[in-house]
C-alpha cells in the first residue's frame, strides 16, 4: 500500500517540489470540486492532466473489459468468444465440415 504523504491542500506545494510531469485522476463526478481544483493546479503548472473514467457508473458487474474502435473506447460487460482466434477457427471448421462431408 502507498503511505499517504499529506492532503489535498499539499498537493499545490507536492507538484511543483516534485516536478511531477502527469497527474492521473480516478475521482467520481461526485467530487467535481475537488477536481475543477486538480485542474486549475495542473493548468497553472504546465502538468498533464488524464482522468481515468469511473465505469462501474455503467453497470453494476465488478468486471468491465474495455475495448477500442479506432479512439473511442467501448465498454463491455464480457468479451466475445468469437473475439479469440482460435473460436473462429473451429467456427470455420465446423462450418466448412458440414457444408462438405454432410
Amino acid at each position: 500500500m502507498t503511505p499517504i504523504i499529506g492532503g489535498f491542500d499539499d498537493v499545490h506545494e507536492f507538484v511543483i517540489r516534485e516536478k511531477v510531469e502527469e497527474v492521473y485522476v480516478a475521482l467520481h463526478i461526485d467530487h467535481i470540486e475537488i477536481i475543477n481544483k486538480l485542474t486549475k493546479i495542473c493548468e497553472q503548472n504546465l502538468v498533464r492532466i488524464k482522468f481515468i473514467p469511473d465505469f462501474q457508473l455503467y453497470t453494476k458487474s465488478s468486471k468491465v473489459e474495455v475495448d477500442f474502435y479506432e479512439n473511442t473506447p467501448v465498454l463491455m460487460l464480457r468479451r466475445e468468444p468469437l473475439e479469440l482466434a482460435v473460436n473462429r477457427l473451429i467456427k470455420k471448421y465446423l462450418i466448412f465440415a458440414f457444408q462438405y462431408l454432410l
